[in-house]
């Protein structure tokens, strides 16, 4: 069994480590607000989509960017730890996914109430 070593972790990473976990509790906080003006959304059983139709979408589509910019500085943090070939890809790849998701939830011709 090879035990690698760790490397030095950057201001660089610690600051973008320190912007994720504040990027996740701001989602957080926007996903518990929207519960509010929306109470015919029952949280148990409708996707956090759904909460992007109608007059507070706006709301749920900045929810969507900053769960991106969470995802994008735990990207930045642990780069430069991450020593497996290809796991950068794949972290790239699961990084674009929520940027994509509020793109996509924004241009949406459906806006009911």
């Amino acid at each position: 069994m090879t035990i690698l070593a760790s490397r030095p972790v950057t201001s660089v990473s610690l600051t973008a480590a320190r912007l994720s976990i504040a990027a996740v509790i701001a989602n957080q906080v926007l996903l518990m607000a929207l519960m509010f003006p929306r109470p015919e959304l029952d949280p148990s059983w409708h996707t956090i989509s759904e909460w992007a139709i109608g007059r507070h979408g706006w709301v749920m589509v900045l929810a969507f960017l900053i769960s991106a910019l969470s995802y994008g500085s735990l990207l930045v943090a642990i780069k430069s730890q991450v020593q497996v070939p290809g796991a950068s890809l794949g972290s790239h790849c699961s990084c674009s996914a929520p940027l994509a998701r509020s793109v996509w939830e924004s241009s949406s011709p459906i806006q009911c109430p």
